[in-house]
């Protein structure tokens, strides 16, 4: 939940301190269930985005970001991420020129 909404509570905390409660799982986030949070004002929405970037590997989810990104643009480097540039190779080593002979080495000059 985006910061502006968040209340800590503290005059009912102390009410449910003692009951247990158990959490279950509801199931994944479908992008119908987040909408509104991501086609809201870039101040609420930007920070959500780390929040639901894993739902992108659901075909689905992925697919309806893709097709309302105009409602939420900083979603395009997640959905079409530019194509990586190629590694350049290391060229090869320049060969070492050949020793002079002993030979030669020794001939007066």
């Amino acid at each position: 939940m985006p910061r502006l909404f968040r209340d800590a509570l503290p005059a009912r905390a102390a009410k449910f301190r003692d009951r247990p409660v158990t959490p279950r799982a509801l199931g994944d986030v479908s992008y119908d269930d987040v909408a509104a949070w991501l086609q809201a004002e870039e101040a609420i929405r930007i920070p959500m985005i780390d929040n639901w970037r894993v739902r992108l590997s659901d075909k689905s989810f992925h697919a309806a970001v893709l097709a309302n990104l105009a409602r939420h643009p900083e979603w395009r480097v997640l959905v079409l991420p530019p194509p990586k540039k190629p590694v350049p190779r290391p060229l090869p080593a320049p060969k070492a020129a050949p020793a002079p002979s002993s030979a030669a080495a020794s001939a007066p000059s």
